[in-house]
């Protein structure tokens, strides 16, 4: 699924402070929150820039969206 959603980068967002990573239509296919709902139904904070979910990583950057995890996996584990 994530090479899914790296596949379909296209567009410069700068700094991404100003773009939302879930709402604005930043990669070519469409907004993230209707390519993947499953992912966006998971997020902490649908309201994040891009911004707030890039990391640098050795040479480039990643993407660390936060996602809550299932309640029935954390039922279970305890």
């Amino acid at each position: 699924m994530l090479g899914e959603i790296l596949s379909s980068f296209s567009f410069e967002v700068g700094d991404g402070s100003t773009i939302s990573f879930w709402h604005n239509r930043w990669c070519s296919e469409g907004p993230l929150k209707e390519l993947f709902p499953g992912l966006f139904a998971l997020a902490v904070d649908r309201n994040a820039s891009v911004a707030d979910y890039r990391e640098q990583g050795f040479g480039s950057f990643v993407w660390t969206p936060v996602l809550v995890r299932d309640r029935f996996i954390d039922d279970y584990t305890r």
